[in-house]
């Protein structure tokens, strides 16, 4: 047993040798694996570069991961590159949660009307190299490694004006990045608002339909009431509008005791009344220098009920 232990000794000893180790655990117990320095508790690197936090990188940059933060990005988590999970899990329990608030849906279907989704393309890390150097910061060695092809999203300067909470400037790139997960319970709430609306105008559309149902159904009624009762009828004035004189034709069945034509204005007062003695097919004629120049209705009641009610128009 004890040749195990001094092998195992010998062997953690030639790892720990500063000028060709692959792995060296130093003094303060920091792990280094593909490199001699470290100021973190773990440092695997296959290349020469200073961060602080703990660095997972590939050959030049190409894919980098960071964890704890950067001299280079104001994250704690940083993935220069595609990543993939079979699965992920976010925390939510209401325990971790305060000042909870509900959302206005309304307001929010208003805000998300000003945002557009876009389609574009990602600029390739040579053009991001020349952009990121120039107009961010010189000392900046780590391109976004962004896929090809199309892509669809939203962008950040147009998030930020509308939802800026969703919408995360970095402190050291200036770079801007979006919180799509906020944005589900913004879309939630503005798509139940949405619906809302939409069931409000169903129930105003068929209370309207109903009501033009009820009112076509008793027109239908009093239409054929005026029409049948007692087989009279009253017809449309020819000519009109007129202004000499027009004449009104009516038809009144034998079996009626009584019948009248009333004239009346439009505000409902009777201004003349003809008795009618004749029966079957029979007129009236109304002069116009009787009348005022305007609009008049006129009515025919058989044996004290309605039977019809038109207008005519009187010019001058």
């Amino acid at each position: 047993m004890k040749k195990y232990y001094l092998i195992l000794v010998l062997g953690m000893l030639a790892l720990s040798f500063n000028g060709y180790s692959q792995v060296k655990v130093d003094s303060y117990g920091r792990v280094m694996i593909g490199t001699t320095s470290t100021s973190s508790g773990l440092k695997v690197n296959s290349t020469s570069s200073n961060y602080d936090g703990t660095l997972f990188s590939g050959t030049s940059y190409a894919n980098l991961v960071n964890i704890a933060g950067s001299s280079l990005h104001a994250y704690e988590l940083y993935v220069g590159g595609e990543a993939f999970c079979t699965t992920g899990w976010s925390s939510s329990d209401e325990i971790f949660k305060k000042n909870i608030q509900k959302l206005d849906g309304t307001n929010l279907l208003t805000k998300l009307k000003k945002i557009e989704g876009k389609k574009y393309e990602f600029k390739s890390k040579a053009e991001l190299g020349q952009i990121l150097k120039k107009d961010i910061n010189d000392s900046i060695t780590t391109i976004p490694n962004f896929p090809e092809g199309e892509q669809y999203g939203l962008i950040a300067q147009e998030i930020e004006v509308e939802f800026p909470e969703l919408v995360k400037l970095d402190s050291i790139t200036m770079i801007r990045a979006i919180n799509y997960n906020g944005m589900i319970p913004i879309l939630l709430e503005a798509l139940k608002a949405q619906q809302a609306q939409i069931e409000n105008l169903q129930r105003q559309i068929e209370d309207c339909c109903n009501n033009n149902n009820n009112l076509k159904s008793s027109s239908l009624e009093n239409n054929q009431t005026k029409t049948d009762l007692n087989g009279a009828k009253l017809y449309q004035n020819t000519p009109n509008p007129f202004n000499i004189q027009t004449i009104i034709r009516f038809e009144i069945p034998g079996t009626v005791q009584n019948a009248q034509l009333h004239i009346s204005n439009m505000n409902g007062t009777l201004l003349k009344t003809f008795d009618i003695n004749q029966r079957g097919s029979g007129n009236v004629t109304i002069n116009g220098n009787e009348l005022n120049a305007g609009m008049y209705m006129y009515t025919l009641v058989a044996d004290g009920k309605e039977v019809d009610t038109k207008k005519m128009i009187l010019t001058d």
